[in-house]
């Protein structure tokens, strides 16, 4: 398999920083991680969620890391509003407010708040 494994923000910090240290701390990591994956604690307490597989991808294939929904949302409702300011005609204009009020509505049937978009 040679996909880039998704990582969470915290995950990739951590990855990121024991490549930053240097191979040696790599290595260790990973015996670690095959003898007894539970014993992280700390700030590297992420790596529990890791299976071997996922850390070994992560530190020789690369990377990349998993928005939380929020974050998704928060992309989306720019995105339709960047369409909505540069729209050409009134139907494109109607067709991006119509998208972003389904999304803030969404979020209020849900009782969900995105400080950003249902400010």
């Amino acid at each position: 398999m040679s996909d880039k494994v998704k990582l969470t923000k915290e995950e990739a910090a951590i990855v990121q920083s024991l490549l930053d240290e240097g191979r040696s701390s790599v290595e260790y990591t990973l015996k670690q991680q095959v003898f007894d994956p539970n014993q992280w604690s700390g700030k590297l307490l992420p790596l529990r969620k890791l299976s071997f597989d996922s850390l070994v991808r992560a530190f020789y294939i690369g990377y990349e890391v998993d928005e939380t929904p929020e974050e998704r949302l928060i992309m989306l409702v720019q995105h339709y509003e960047q369409r909505l300011k540069t729209a050409t005609s009134s139907q494109e204009a109607e067709f991006f407010d119509g998208k972003l009020k389904g999304i803030r509505e969404a979020l209020s049937t849900l009782n969900i708040e995105i400080k950003w978009i249902t400010e």
